[in-house]
């Protein structure tokens, strides 16, 4: 990695012309949209409540109406994202609001509770697989699971595809948006498209989650954080400050501290005291455990079910 590599990134970008029955295949890729935090936090939450999903298009003028002459009916509108002045200035991602002026519409509501998610997990899903031979090979493997957006740091994925050579670089799950070019840009990248019931045995194959986000994306906490931990893996991120911390967990404040956290996660792959506080600390960000806790906060006063 040297200096250079700005402008390496961009060549790959500009250059990159991809086989056409590759291209083809990747417009064939059909997989359901993975579960927002509302759909996964919904089954915990008493049916005395209306969950709106802020990821989802709505019909502001008459949802809004709709509240408004059912006061003693209480809502709870589950989001990932905290909204700010700058929202639009790097790419959109698959968490964000759907409606802004329906988001600051409802918080003039009573009846409506605005409940922000800062990830979770399924933990008992995520926490059971065991490896799949299916995706195992010798190579090590360095990947991301979960949803690709917007939120990818490519020049940090292309300086770990040239250093780590050696290595297959995974990007695994769904496709959020337009299919992004680069995932065919380096030998050793892969892409592999996986249902979100797919996931927990793809990251078990994974010898080091990797999270790397840019821009205002690096101040999210997502879902993705607390399934790699779920699976016992040690996450190398960006620099993302709202991430609780582990001995798993990797911060990169550069592209190049990045490539050393990964050199150090890979002697510790098979370290079973931080596989062990890996998964205590997202069994603490179970979604039962997240209603559990609105529920502390008041913004759920029924009894769970």
């Amino acid at each position: 990695m040297d200096d250079q590599s700005s402008r390496r990134c961009y060549e790959t970008i500009i250059n990159y012309r991809g086989l056409p029955e590759k291209e083809e295949k990747a417009e064939e890729i059909t997989l359901s949209r993975y579960p927002s935090s509302a759909e996964l936090l919904k089954k915990y939450v008493p049916e005395t409540y209306e969950i709106i999903d802020s990821t989802k298009p709505v019909s502001k003028e008459q949802q809004l109406e709709a509240i408004g002459k059912n006061p003693a009916q209480r809502y709870l509108y589950i989001t990932e994202e905290i909204p700010g002045e700058l929202r639009r200035l790097t790419g959109r991602s698959s968490a964000e609001i759907e409606d802004i002026a329906y988001y600051y519409g409802i918080t003039e509501c009573a009846n409506v509770a605005v409940c922000n998610i800062t990830g979770g997990v399924d933990y008992p899903m995520f926490s059971s697989y065991s490896h799949s031979a299916e995706y195992m090979g010798g190579r090590k493997r360095i990947g991301f699971a979960g949803v690709i957006d917007n939120r990818i740091y490519f020049a940090m994925v292309q300086c770990i595809c040239e250093v780590f050579s050696d290595c297959d670089v995974i990007f695994a799950g769904e496709v959020f948006g337009t299919y992004p070019v680069w995932m065919h840009g380096f030998d050793n990248l892969h892409y592999i498209p996986v249902s979100y019931e797919e996931l927990p045995s793809m990251i078990q194959s994974l010898d080091i989650g990797i999270l790397p986000f840019f821009g205002r994306h690096a101040n999210t906490v997502p879902k993705e954080y607390f399934q790699y931990l779920a699976c016992g893996k040690q996450v190398v991120a960006s620099d993302m400050d709202r991430l609780p911390d582990s001995p798993a967990l990797y911060r990169s404040s550069s592209v190049d501290e990045a490539i050393q956290n990964i050199r150090i996660a890979l002697t510790r792959t098979e370290d079973e005291g931080i596989k062990k506080c890996a998964k205590s600390l997202a069994s603490g960000y179970d979604w039962k455990k997240i209603a559990q806790e609105l529920q502390k906060k008041r913004f759920i006063a029924d009894t769970l079910l």
